[in-house]
């Protein structure tokens, strides 16, 4: 009995601890799930966020490629990126760094469409082939002369457009060749082993690891994971004509892939600096790419093409009453019959737009469509951009401030020196010392300046009053340097110089507040600096320190002013240069004949309001009379992005609310100056122009630009107008003629007046 007790509590047991081990493996199999579950998710999750929010190590996993830790952070030493392998296969699946070209039809496509498609031809057409029947029907009639000349008329006015479109189109091409891809270094790696290349930029793929310096362009869009003082040109996207600082620190993913420091995009400029970078989107899926892709519906019909559509509507209704007539007359009373075709009509528009091809060609305007000559003469409102099409595109320094307060124009500089020439030498020669621009090479030999902008403009303004080449203002290298940056507003460079009393010499650049702040002088500039600024221009100041044998240490040491071991006050004041972006040669001129022409000339820019107002000023876009025509009128001069979010259409302007219409009608009739705009609005103020210009009935916009960001706006514009080698392949590939606001407006002016057309 009680074994039998025994044995029952050990089979108890022994189930007991069977069940504990059954429950414990259970538990192991639902965490080691859950585990998976969990990195499965945190995977989705990393491959959800944006490139710009992640680290190095998650970097590496997206874009399945080798990235250093930081103890190689510039990729220099180890081996890294794809293997060569790897390289290959994604080069075949993702096809070349390049965007895709536009469709481009064949030319005996082209040359059926030209002359067997659109209303006149068709009619034409028709009469040939009536003709043809009446021979059959009449056969004593033998008139072969009529249809065989008709014919001829056709197939030889398409032949000539046909001419000057590929004609056009070749020259355009031509422009594009320019544009040609630098060489870019890459890393790759080949059995383990590091490999350092020299690809063009159209051999890039997905996860390569590619290193970018001052002067070259960015070949495709990259995530920067190292760099030193990097600074890029985002005006081709942007409109900004000021440099942008870069960074390699992870941004918040809730953050725009535009506004992220650690992001570059294809087709914007290396100003300042090296990086390293990681190219995460090549051709077609970069943001250019992307744009690109989004414009691919059919242009808007140009005026020709709408009045010829309405003038063979009417013939064609006139054509079938008079057959009607002549149906019942043969019908009362047999006879042959003869009829008028306007077979004159089709080779005198072709040649008349073939001559004004020619005269405009002169005026350095190429033209690739023939009836956007038509449209550019009909044009009531140019709306140009700013950047690089009203401008140079090229920052340059327009005055000079001494430190008594005397202001020279660089103009007149040679003429002004006399009895100055110490202080312009001293403010000299600290803007070439405290300097970063690098004089480089180009391919065709010659020496250039390449660097921020700023640092461009003020080095060759420096060499200028120097009297020196630039070869010979070559900056020297200083003993230490704290770089600019956004949050101090200055740089500080100390150089070494050779005087034992004073063996250092400091010098700072920055904002004029900073560097006045920093200097022992009484005079007060606010009255002439606010002036400077007013009108647009960036000013700029410099001073100077001279560090006694006993204020220099044998090691420089410092990232702020707070922290620096050496002093950093009591500066004596050298001066200020005062900086823009001038208007281009030709373009006030060009701006008053189009108003004299009754053109409405309006600036569309992605740049700051001061700076358009001031530019708008320059060029006479804003007259000083407009400046007073009341408060209201005044508000609408200038308007910014975010006064038009709020009335912005969703589809059409049909569809907005009263308020919202009242705003377009009022922007539409008093604007000059769109500032702070992104491509959409500029797309979108082209399309109130074309909606609510000339008190409803719409105006014949033309739109002119250079960037990325304009090409939205030069499709939907009837005249879409690129600028020549400075113009993206993107604008040009939306827009019908190619030169510049400087070349095109004289050119409307003369189309739109005949007695002005040179001989």
């Amino acid at each position: 009995m009680s074994r039998g007790i025994e044995l029952k509590s050990f089979d108890h047991e022994g189930r007991r601890r069977s069940s504990s081990v059954e429950l414990s493996g259970s538990a192991e199999c639902v965490r080691q799930k859950l585990d998976l579950l969990r990195r499965q998710s945190s995977e989705d999750a990393s491959s959800a966020l944006p490139i710009h929010s992640l680290g190095r190590v998650d970097i590496g996993a997206r874009l399945r490629t080798t990235i250093p830790g930081n103890e190689d952070a510039s990729c220099r030493v180890e081996a890294c990126g794809l293997t060569l392998d790897e390289a290959a296969r994604r080069m075949a699946e993702d096809g070349p760094n390049k965007l895709t070209p536009p469709e481009v039809e064949a030319l005996w496509v082209r040359f059926l469409r030209t002359a067997f498609g659109g209303l006149l031809n068709i009619l034409l057409w028709i009469c040939v082939f009536a003709e043809v029947i009446l021979l059959l029907v009449y056969p004593g009639q033998k008139d072969l002369v009529t249809p065989a000349i008709l014919s001829a008329v056709i197939l030889i006015t398409a032949l000539l457009q046909l001419y000057t479109e590929v004609k056009a189109l070749s020259s355009m091409e031509a422009l594009r060749d320019l544009q040609v891809g630098e060489a870019v270094q890459v890393v790759r790696m080949d059995a383990a082993q590091r490999c350092d290349l020299s690809v063009s930029a159209e051999d890039l793929v997905k996860g390569d690891v590619i290193f970018l310096d001052a002067g070259q362009r960015v070949p495709a869009d990259v995530r920067i994971i190292h760099c030193s003082s990097l600074e890029v040109d985002n005006s081709t996207l942007t409109g900004e004509t000021m440099p942008e600082l870069r960074s390699s620190a992870a941004e918040p993913a809730n953050m725009l892939s535009t506004e992220a420091r650690c992001l570059a995009f294809s087709g914007t400029s290396i100003l300042k600096g090296s990086a390293t970078c990681v190219v995460y989107a090549t051709g077609d899926r970069t943001f250019l790419g992307q744009i690109a892709s989004t414009m691919k519906s059919r242009p808007p019909k140009s005026s020709l093409e709408i009045q010829i559509e309405h003038f063979v509507h009417t013939i064609a209704r006139v054509a079938l009453g008079v057959t009607g007539l002549v149906l019942l007359s043969d019908l009362l009373a047999p006879k042959l019959r003869s009829f008028s075709v306007p077979e004159g009509l089709l080779p005198t528009v072709t040649l008349s737009l073939m001559i004004a091809s020619r005269r405009m060609s002169r005026l350095h305007v190429v033209v690739k469509k023939l009836d956007a000559i038509e449209s550019l003469g009909c044009v009531s409102t140019f709306c140009s951009d700013k950047t690089g099409t009203l401008t140079a595109g090229v920052m340059q320094v327009q005055e000079v401030l001494l430190p008594f307060g005397e202001a020279l124009e660089m103009k007149s500089f040679e003429a002004e020196v006399s009895g100055r020439k110490g202080s312009m030498e001293a403010l000299a020669t600290a803007g070439l010392l405290n300097n970063n621009a690098q004089v480089l090479q180009t391919s065709s030999g010659e020496l250039d300046v390449c660097g921020s902008p700023t640092e461009v403009a003020i080095f060759k303004a420096a060499s200028t009053m120097l009297g020196l080449s630039i070869r010979d203002a070559a900056p020297e290298q200083a003993c230490f340097e704290i770089p600019f940056n956004s949050e101090n507003k200055w740089m500080l460079t100390v150089h070494r110089q050779q005087n034992e009393e004073f063996p250092c010499r400091v010098v700072i650049k920055g904002a004029p507040e900073k560097i006045l702040s920093l200097c022992k002088t009484g005079q007060d500039f606010d009255c002439k600096l606010r002036g400077l600024m007013k009108r647009g221009l960036r000013v700029v100041g410099l001073a100077s320190r001279q560090l006694k044998a006993a204020e220099t240490p044998e090691t420089f040491e410092g990232a702020a002013l707070s922290d620096c071991n050496f002093p950093v006050s009591g500066f004596d004041l050298l001066g200020f240069f005062a900086i823009e972006d001038p208007p281009r040669d030709g373009v006030k001129q060009a701006v008053m004949k189009c108003k004299d022409a009754g053109v409405k000339v309006v600036m569309v820019t992605g740049d700051h309001p001061a700076t358009a107002r001031a530019i708008a000023k320059c060029v006479s876009i804003l007259g000083e009379d407009e400046e007073d025509d009341g408060k209201k009128s005044e508000s609408f001069k200038v308007l910014e992005g975010d006064d038009l979010d709020s009335h912005l259409p969703e589809e059409d302007f049909n569809g907005l609310s009263a308020s919202s219409q009242a705003f377009w009608q009022q922007a539409v009739q008093r604007a000059r100056v769109f500032a702070r705009v992104s491509p959409l609005h500029k797309r979108i103020i082209v399309q109130a122009y074309q909606f609510y210009g000339q008190d409803g009935l719409g105006d014949i916009v033309a739109m002119t630009g250079d960037g990325v960001n304009d090409a939205p706006a030069l499709k939907q514009a009837q005249v879409g107008i690129a600028m020549g080698i400075r113009g993206t392949s993107v604008a040009q590939d939306v827009s019908c003629t190619g030169g510049g606001a400087h070349n095109t407006k004289p050119a409307m002016v003369i189309l739109r007046n005949p007695a002005d057309r040179p001989g």
